[in-house]
């Protein structure tokens, strides 16, 4: 252990255990960062969800967007923080027009596994 990992552990401790009590801030920022994403997909008119579709992903949904060759600070940061707001989502179809069975994680793992047994 370094002492700058000891003295982080004790900066993120809670107060009443003899700690400051700061947040973890690396959780903190990829909690804001999923945020902003969730605020993306949610107001897509907004200036700044059309500048950044414009700019990022102008043929594809956000959800599918690629990170790109050298990527902006901001848009990198908004990447991990959509890896986190992925993990939490569930869609539900609407229309199957843009499903891909095989591929989407709609059902969970076992498809997948279907996939597998069956060739």
């Amino acid at each position: 252990c370094s002492s700058t990992s000891i003295l982080s552990l004790w900066m993120v401790l809670p107060k009443i255990e003899g700690g400051l009590g700061f947040r973890d801030f690396r959780s903190f920022n990829l909690t804001l960062l999923a945020k902003q994403c969730w605020r993306l997909i949610k107001t897509p008119n907004s200036y700044w969800a059309r500048m950044l579709k414009g700019m990022y992903f102008p043929n594809e949904d956000f959800m599918q967007a690629r990170k790109g060759g050298s990527p902006s600070w901001v848009w990198a940061s908004l990447l991990e923080g959509r890896n986190i707001l992925a993990k939490g989502l569930r869609w539900q179809i609407q229309n199957a027009a843009n499903v891909k069975f095989w591929e989407d994680s709609w059902v969970g793992t076992w498809v997948a596994d279907l996939e597998n047994f069956i060739s």
